[in-house]
């Protein structure tokens, strides 16, 4: 099966210039953080504050988007009400899938999340990107099977990570 195309700038972008108060999830997370992944959606956790919820839906509504994986005559109405009633969507749009958790599992909240995020140029932007333990977190509380494997290679990127900070501090024997 092959997957569509995403334009992830497009979608970034979007969210970003829309002034969406948001932290960047999932795969492209990790590839942000260092991993080596393969991701085809873009995944973010988002602010349910009104102004938020109203920024959202106008960029949403911009990108045609609409349920994913839905039968066509399912009712659906992008609106703040709809938001304010879900916790999350998986959606599809212009640019491709985008899913979004107000509250993903394994973290404590939205400004939980956003407050250990780190801030990442992505596509010359500034982004918030959920952290590693955030990442590693939520992975753990999502346990599917491609989810184990992203376990074991964030925490390879942790260790590696962690070992480059010893070495630049000089309190390692190990030189490379």
């Amino acid at each position: 099966m092959q997957e569509e195309t995403i334009d992830f700038r497009s979608v970034i972008t979007s969210l970003v210039e829309g002034k969406v108060r948001f932290v960047l999830i999932g795969g492209l997370a990790m590839i942000a953080q260092g991993a080596a992944n393969i991701t085809f959606d873009v995944d973010i956790s988002y602010d349910r504050s009104a102004d938020n919820l109203s920024s959202l839906v106008t960029i949403l509504k911009n990108c045609h988007a609409h349920l994913r994986n839905a039968p066509e005559n399912l009712p659906f109405i992008l609106d703040v009400r709809t938001f304010k009633n879900v916790i999350n969507l998986t959606l599809s749009t212009d640019f491709g899938d985008l899913d979004l958790l107000a509250e993903p599992a394994g973290v404590d909240s939205f400004e939980g999340l956003l407050s250990r995020a780190d801030e990442m140029l992505i596509f010359g932007m500034k982004v918030k990107v959920a952290c590693l333990e955030d990442l590693l977190a939520m992975k753990r509380a999502a346990n599917r099977p491609k989810d184990r494997q992203h376990i074991l290679e964030l925490q390879d990127l942790q260790q590696y990570l962690a070992g480059e900070i010893l070495n630049k501090t000089g309190d390692s024997d190990n030189d490379i």
